[in-house]
C-alpha cells in the first residue's frame, strides 16, 4: 500500500509551508475577494507509505546545516530560535545522520530533512519521511536550565527518528504485526549511534540498565506477549495502537542488540545493508531479515552457528517472555527454564525454549562463545576445579535472559566484587542485583541472597549500579518497611553508601559549584551521590545543602547553583528547614515562575506546609494548577507524602469528576503508583472505586487486573518475607553507627 505523492498547498504569504520533498516552486492566486495566496508545490515523493505523509503551516523560523549534501533545517518558535535553544539538536544532527549512513552503508534517500519542534505534540515524536516532528522538550536545551544529561535524550529521540527514515520509511512492515521491525530496530540505533556523536554522555551503560531491565520485568509477567505477533489478533485499530508498546521498543532493541554480538559486528551490518538495499520502497515481514542475516554468515566462515539464523530469532520473536539460566559450577551444566513472576492465574509455558547465546568469562578473562540450544547442556569448562575460580554469564549483560548461580559461584562473585569490583563489567554488577530481586520474587533466589548482594556496594563507585540499586530496594521493600524496620534500613543504606559520598565529595574538594560542565558523568555522580547521601539523612550532606540554601536566600539570584545540583540544593535546604525556607521558595516560584522550584516545594518534612501546596493545586489562579501530575508524583516520593496525597485525591473526587478525560489522564500515573503498593483490601477497594469514577471502560479491566495482582504479590511478599529481612537488616547494621 506505497504510492507516490504530489503536494500542493494554498496558503498566505505570511506563513512557511513544509512537506515530505522540497519546494520546487512558489506561485500566487487571488481569491474572489482580491486576496493574494502563495501555491507552493513540492517535488513528487518517492513510492512511501500513506502514514509519514506530512504536511505542516506555521509561522516559525529556522537554523540550517549540511551532511554530506542533505540539507537539514530546525525549525521551531522565532523566540526559541533565536535564544539558541536547538542549536544542540542541530549540532549533532548531522553527525548521527553520518553515523547512521556509515553504518548502514545505504545513503539517505532524500536531499533534505526538516525537524519541527512543536509546542504540543502528543506522540512526543514523528518520523515523516524528511519532515520530522518533536514536542519542544524533546529538542531544546539550555543549560541555564537543564542538566548535561538532557543532550542523551536529545540525541536519543533524533536518532530514533532518524533510524526510522530507513526502518520504517524506507522499508515498511507488510502489516503491523511486525511493527518491531520499525520500532525495535530503530530503538536499537538509538541506543548505539548517540555514544558514537557524544562519547563523554555515556549513553549504552544507561540503556542496559534502564532499558533492558524494565523490559525483563515487563516480560516476565503472564499479559506480556510475543515480538512478532499473529496478524489475525492485530485488525483493528485499537488493537494496532496496543502494540506501541515497551515489548515493541524495547524487546525489540534488547533481542537485536543480541543478535549484533553473537552474529558480530561485520556479519550483523552487512546483513542489514543487503536487506535494506534488496527492500528499498518495498514491505517485508520478519524471515526477509533473517533471509539476510543468513546470506551474511554463509558468505565468511568465521561465524559458526549451532542452527539457521531463522530458528535462533524465531524462537526469541514468536513466543513471550524469556528462560531463566541456571548454571552449576561444580558440573558445569547449565539448564534454561522460562522466568515466570507467580501470578494467581499462572499458566504453564514450560515448553518454551531458546536459542541461547551465552558470552562469558572465567576469573575475569572472557572465554569462547558457548550455544545453549536444549534445555540442558553440560560444559565441562564450566566446572569450577580450583577455590579461586569463579564463573559470570551473560558478559556485559549482552543477552536477553536472567541468571542463576549456585551458592559457591554466587559467593566468590561476592567475595571479588568486595575484592575489586571492577574487575566485573559494569552492566554485570547491575546485574546480578537485579536478577538476584528479580527472581527472589519467583522462588527462584532466598531473600538473604538478594539482600547480599547489596553488601559490596560500599565499595561501587559507579551510579548506573547505585541508580539500580537503589530503586530495586525501594521496589521490593516498600512493602514491608513499616515505621519499625525503616530505620534499620535507613542506617543500613547510610553505612553502605557513606564511603561513596565522602569519596566524591574529595574528588571535587567538595565544592558542588565548580563540577566542570563538560563532563556529564562526573556531574551525574556528584548528584546521584548528594541526593542519595541527603534522602537517607546524611547529617554532613544535610548540612552542606542548608548552608548554600542559606546563601542563596540572602543574596537571592536565580541561577546561582549550576543546574545539574539546583534543584538538590534547593530540595533538602527546604527539607532540612522549617517554614521559612519553604515560604522563600514558594514566594519565588510566584513571582518569578521559577518552575526549578516545583519539585523541591515537595521536600519540606512538615505535613501542613505539603498539605498547603495540595490546596494550591486546585487554585486555577495558581502556577502550579497546570502540574498537578507532576507535583503529586513529586509529593509521592517524600516518606511523609503518600498518605496525604491519598487523602487529597479521596477528598476532592467530587471536583476530578467535573474535569475532562485529559486532565484525569493525567492522574493516571498517580492511581499507577497506589496500585503498586496497595496492599490492603481497604485501600484496593476505594483505588477501585476512584478509578470507576475517573477511567472509562477500555481501559479500567487492564489497570483493575494489574492492581489486583500485585495486590496479592505484596501481601504474600510481606507475609513470607518480613521476619526475614527484619533479621538481616538486624545482623547487618551496627546500632551505634552514625552518620
Amino acid at each position: 500500500m506505497k504510492a507516490t505523492f504530489d503536494i500542493r498547498i494554498v496558503h498566505l504569504f505570511k506563513y512557511v509551508v513544509l512537506s515530505n520533498m522540497a519546494a520546487v516552486g512558489v506561485s500566487e492566486i487571488e481569491d474572489n475577494n482580491g486576496t493574494l495566496w502563495n501555491v507552493t508545490t513540492f517535488k513528487r515523493t518517492p513510492r512511501m507509505s500513506t502514514y509519514i505523509v506530512a504536511f505542516m503551516v506555521c509561522e516559525f523560523d529556522y537554523i540550517e546545516s549540511r551532511e554530506n549534501g542533505i540539507e537539514l533545517r530546525m525549525w521551531a518558535r522565532k523566540s526559541a530560535v533565536r535564544s539558541g535553544e536547538v542549536d544542540y539538536a542541530l549540532n549533532v544532527t548531522g553527525p548521527i545522520l553520518k553515523h547512521l549512513e556509515e553504518l548502514l552503508n545505504v545513503s539517505y534517500p532524500l536531499s533534505k530533512i526538516d525537524i519541527v519542534a512543536v509546542p504540543e505534540f502528543f506522540p512526543g515524536a514523528m518520523e515523516n519521511w524528511g519532515l520530522l516532528l518533536f514536542m519542544e522538550d524533546a529538542l531544546f536545551y539550555n543549560p541555564n536550565i537543564h542538566f548535561s544529561d538532557s543532550k542523551v535524550s536529545i540525541c536519543k529521540i533524533i536518532a530514533h527518528e532518524l533510524g526510522h527514515q530507513w526502518f520504517g520509511n524506507l522499508v515498511t512492515m507488510n502489516w503491523w504485526n511486525f511493527i518491531w521491525l520499525n520500532e525495535g530496530l530503530s530503538t536499537y540505533i538509538e541506543s548505539t549511534i548517540p555514544s558514537e556523536v557524544e562519547p563523554q554522555l555515556y549513553v549504552e551503560d544507561k540503556l542496559v540498565i534502564h532499558d533492558l531491565q524494565r523490559m525483563l520485568l515487563t516480560d516476565s509477567i503472564q499479559m506480556s506477549h510475543s515480538l512478532a505477533v499473529k496478524e489475525k489478533d492485530v485488525e483493528t485499530p485499537t488493537q494496532i495502537m496496543g502494540l506501541f508498546d515497551l515489548v515493541t521498543y524495547s524487546k525489540g532493541s534488547s533481542i537485536t542488540k543480541m543478535t549484533a554480538k553473537f552474529l558480530t559486528e561485520k556479519v550483523f551490518r552487512k546483513g542489514l545493508m543487503t536487506y535494506l538495499q534488496a527492500f528499498s520502497y518495498m514491505n517485508v515481514d520478519q524471515d526477509d531479515l533473517w533471509k539476510h542475516w543468513q546470506m551474511a554468515a554463509n558468505s565468511q566462515s568465521e561465524l559458526q552457528l549451532p542452527t539457521s539464523v531463522k530458528r535462533i530469532m524465531d524462537s526469541w520473536t514468536l513466543q513471550p517472555g524469556f528462560p531463566v539460566i541456571s548454571l552449576n559450577t561444580s558440573t558445569g551444566t547449565i539448564t534454561q527454564e522460562p522466568c515466570a513472576l507467580p501470578t494467581e492465574n499462572q499458566t504453564s509455558n514450560g515448553n518454551f525454549t531458546w536459542y541461547v547465546p551465552i558470552q562469558w568469562m572465567k576469573n575475569g578473562s572472557l572465554q569462547p562463545l558457548k550455544w545453549l540450544d536444549a534445555k540442558m547442556s553440560v560444559f565441562p569448562e564450566m566446572a569450577i576445579t580450583s577455590e579461586d575460580d569463579w564463573i559470570l554469564l551473560n558478559v556485559d549483560v549482552s543477552g536477553y535472559y536472567r541468571v542463576i548461580y549456585d551458592e559457591q559461584n554466587m559467593e566468590r562473585l561476592h567475595h571479588q566484587m568486595m575484592k575489586d569490583p571492577n574487575v566485573i563489567p559494569v552492566n554485570n554488577r547491575a546485574q546480578i542485583i537485579d536478577d538476584a530481586f528479580r527472581l527472589m520474587l519467583a522462588g527462584y533466589v532466598d531473600v538473604e541472597v538478594a539482600l547480599s548482594t547489596t553488601k559490596y556496594l560500599s565499595r561501587e563507585k559507579d551510579f548506573v549500579v547505585w541508580s539500580k540499586a537503589i530503586e530495586i530496594l525501594n521496589s521490593y521493600l516498600d512493602s514491608v518497611i513499616s515505621s519499625n524496620m525503616y530505620g534499620l534500613y535507613k542506617r543500613y543504606m547510610l553505612k553502605t553508601f557513606t564511603p561513596i559520598y565522602n569519596y566524591y565529595m574529595d574528588l571535587i574538594d567538595g565544592d558542588l559549584l565548580n563540577v566542570r560542565e563538560d563532563d556529564s558523568y562526573l556531574q551525574l555522580s556528584v548528584q546521584k551521590s548528594m541526593e542519595i547521601a541527603c534522602k537517607f539523612g546524611h547529617k554532613g550532606c544535610l548540612q552542606h545543602a542548608s548552608k548554600l540554601y542559606a546563601q542563596w536566600m540572602k543574596n537571592s539570584t536565580t541561577n546561582m547553583f549550576p543546574f545539574y545540583i539546583r534543584e538538590d540544593i534547593y530540595c533538602f535546604g527546604i527539607a532540612a528547614g522549617e517554614e521559612r525556607e519553604w515560604e522563600f521558595a514558594w514566594k519565588k516560584l510566584q513571582e518569578q515562575n521559577q518552575i526549578d522550584l516545583i519539585r523541591p516545594l515537595s521536600c519540606t518534612k512538615e505535613p501542613w506546609l505539603l498539605k498547603r501546596y495540595l490546596n494550591h493545586l486546585l487554585d486555577a489562579s495558581s502556577v502550579v494548577s497546570e502540574r498537578i501530575s507532576s507535583i503529586l508524583r513529586q509529593i509521592l516520593k517524600n516518606i511523609i507524602g503518600e498518605p496525604l496525597v491519598w487523602n487529597f485525591i479521596q477528598e476532592n473526587m467530587e471536583i476530578f469528576q467535573t474535569k475532562d478525560k485529559a486532565f484525569n489522564h493525567q492522574l493516571w500515573p498517580v492511581f499507577g503508583h497506589f496500585a503498586d503498593r496497595i496492599s490492603g483490601d481497604f485501600q484496593f477497594n476505594q483505588l477501585i472505586k476512584i478509578l470507576n469514577m475517573t477511567m472509562g471502560p477500555e481501559e479500567l479491566p487492564e489497570i483493575i487486573q494489574k492492581s489486583t495482582e500485585v495486590k496479592k504479590l505484596k501481601s504474600d511478599f510481606k507475609t513470607k518475607y518480613f521476619h526475614r529481612i527484619y533479621k538481616w537488616f538486624q545482623e547487618n547494621v551496627d546500632s551505634e553507627d552514625v552518620y
